[in-house]
């Protein structure tokens, strides 16, 4: 009993020390944590340097002239500002271009280029990124424009388009590009490679009706230096459900020479088709022209081709019964 008695008191005492120690770990880890994040706003208030990329945008050049090289895309600026605003800067999901005012270019002495030099706008550039940033260098230092004399001319456009179809469902007409021919304007080496233009793809599947879509014009690092009278077009794609028709039609005899009579048969065909359904009212069989043509008799044989000569637009996949006929000559 007395045994029982001591081993139990050592054991509240363990228990004891064990949360005098966690509170005294827990109180250590809060008072670390604290300092921890007074050091990281302390060190971030203080300022660093930093290399940060941002677009650019060129305003104001020649409008009777095109650049007919590649002019940078983005500038690399070397800056100084608060660890803050850093982080906060490269953090963003959307950088606003820095807008470069093209119309203050020199001539570069000895050839045909002229050129702007970034680092003489400091003042500007630093309004748009922000007063927060003290700018130190920006890299490239110098850009170079080479002009040409700008043409234009008219190109068509085209898509590239993969369709696949509910069952019954088809195309009901052609698809519509609207604009279907752009101007675009440029150097004269440049627009003479251009022919036309595409879309980006288009890939719809299990269609049941018609689309009408917009879709960007495709345009590479070297078309990017063209000007487009639009960036995207409309495309429309007529969808419609078919149905299959029939008609029964006369077969009609040409080119039989004076004295000769010819005799078919039999004198009539079976024309099937498809239809947009809500077209299928609409036709009707005397829109159907067959003719046998006398001429192209052929020697030995006992039958004359059928020929389907006119067919309404709207129908598609015609096919007739039968193909040839069996004939008789009289003279």
């Amino acid at each position: 009993m007395k045994d029982e008695q001591i081993i139990k008191a050592r054991s509240n005492d363990l228990s004891s020390n064990k949360q005098k120690f966690n509170r005294k770990a827990t109180v250590f880890t809060v008072c670390l944590l604290i300092a921890a994040f007074f050091w990281v706003i302390t060190t971030l208030s203080m300022q660093f340097s930093a290399s940060l990329k941002f677009p650019v945008k060129y305003v104001n050049l020649p409008k009777d002239k095109v650049i007919s090289n590649n002019l940078p895309d983005s500038l690399e600026i070397d800056l100084r500002g608060s660890g803050f605003d850093i982080i906060r800067n490269r953090l963003k999901q959307h950088i606003d271009a820095v807008i470069l005012d093209a119309s203050s270019y020199k001539p570069h002495k000895g050839s045909d280029y002229y050129y702007i030099t970034t680092n003489t706008k400091h003042e500007n550039i630093s309004r748009q990124i922000g007063a927060e940033f003290k700018i130190i260098n920006i890299i490239p230092d110098t850009i170079f424009l080479n002009f040409s004399r700008k043409v234009s001319k008219v190109v068509p456009v085209t898509a590239k388009v993969n369709l696949t179809f509910q069952k019954e469902y088809q195309l009901s007409d052609s698809i519509v590009i609207f604009p279907k021919e752009i101007r675009i304007s440029g150097s004269p080496a440049l627009v003479d490679k251009v022919t036309s233009l595409r879309t980006e793809n288009i890939n719809l599947a299990l269609l049941d009706k018609s689309v009408k879509l917009r879709k960007a014009l495709l345009v590479n690092a070297e078309l990017k230096q063209l000007e487009f009278s639009v960036d995207s077009v409309s495309i429309k794609i007529p969808v419609a459900k078919f149905t299959e028709g029939l008609a029964e039609i006369p077969l009609e005899l040409t080119n039989i020479p004076p004295g000769t009579s010819l005799k078919i048969f039999p004198d009539k065909i079976k024309v099937t088709y498809l239809v947009a359904f809500d077209s299928f009212e609409k036709i009707r069989p005397e829109m159907f022209r067959a003719v046998v043509d006398y001429s192209k008799l052929e020697a030995g044989s006992s039958k004359i081709r059928v020929e389907l000569v006119k067919s309404p637009k709207n129908v598609r996949a015609v096919s007739w019964s039968p193909e040839s006929v069996e004939y008789i000559i009289r003279k």
